[in-house]
């Protein structure tokens, strides 16, 4: 940050060099949080979604197993990493993951997924559907 009026540029540097160190980045504090319920990792192509997410996902598992607390871990990448990661297969369903008792795991088809519900909303002609409905 710039140093503001009277505010020399090592009182802004020792500021700086103290917050940097209070937020160091680590990720203890997002798993250690109970009161967190979802996370969504996002990025382009080869940026580590899969590892990160599934590296979370053991983490939120093993601190949460003590509570009695299940982790479900959902793909949406028609790639299904996952099962490469954690070399099992998974479907569209919850399926635990070996060796985490309370972590599950499924890979989803957006786009079946998509087709499957588009009924639902969208009325029969393919028109959209009112402004203001449900």
């Amino acid at each position: 940050r710039m140093a503001t009026p009277g505010e020399s540029a090592a009182a802004v540097t020792a500021v700086t060099s103290a917050g940097d160190d209070a937020l160091a980045p680590s990720l203890r504090h997002l798993v250690a949080d109970a009161k967190i319920k979802w996370v969504f990792v996002g990025g382009k192509g080869g940026v580590g979604k899969t590892t990160t997410s599934c590296s979370l996902a053991v983490q939120f598992a093993r601190r949460r197993s003590a509570a009695g607390k299940k982790v479900l871990l959902i793909s949406t990448d028609p790639a299904h990493n996952l099962s490469d990661a954690f070399q099992q297969r998974f479907s569209d369903q919850p399926t635990r993951v070996d060796g985490v008792p309370n972590l599950y795991a499924m890979e989803t088809d957006p786009s079946a997924l998509l087709e499957r519900h588009t009924d639902d909303v969208l009325p029969d002609d393919g028109s959209a559907p009112p402004r203001g409905a449900d």
